[in-house]
């Protein structure tokens, strides 16, 4: 896997394309990446058409916004980067299948997954939940996927 780092401009594009080209892949890890130009951008968009499907996975808020305004994120599969949310003396408010659900503020949840659980069931729980709110079922809506320390766990807001 490809590890992006800094910031992806005008300057360093050409180095950057010339390194992504020669090795055609299709998975990049954007840990460490800080800031991406439309020089940057013209080079996954490059990429995609060489190679297919690219993930681009870990991305940060700031760069996941930048890729999201710009339409990149219909282009590449993007996987954002897990924030951590400390569930230490917060209030326990119940207990399921799939896990623990704790209150972190008046209007803020945070449902940690038991070990094993994947992100897709995760996305799937999300998904079905935000179709019950649609439908008039009163529940918690998920605003983002966050890492706890346990397990990764979702995140809500009343």
């Amino acid at each position: 896997m490809y590890q992006i780092k800094g910031k992806i401009d005008s300057t360093n594009a050409p180095v950057f394309e010339k390194e992504i080209m020669a090795a055609l892949l299709t998975e990049i890890d954007a840990s460490g990446l800080e800031y991406i130009s439309s020089a940057g951008l013209r080079v996954l968009l490059k990429l995609t058409k060489a190679v297919g499907d690219v993930t681009v996975c870990n991305v940060s808020s700031e760069v996941y916004d930048i890729l999201d305004v710009t339409g990149f994120t219909s282009i590449l599969n993007i996987k954002k980067a897990l924030r951590e949310v400390s569930v230490e003396g917060c209030e326990l408010l119940g207990e399921g299948a799939n896990g623990k659900v704790y209150r972190l503020t008046k209007d803020e949840m945070i449902k940690v997954f038991r070990p094993g659980i994947s992100l897709d069931v995760i996305e799937q729980e999300r998904e079905s939940s935000r179709k019950a709110f649609l439908f008039g079922v009163p529940c918690a809506i998920s605003y983002d996927t966050v890492r706890s320390a346990t397990a990764t766990a979702r995140y809500m807001k009343r």
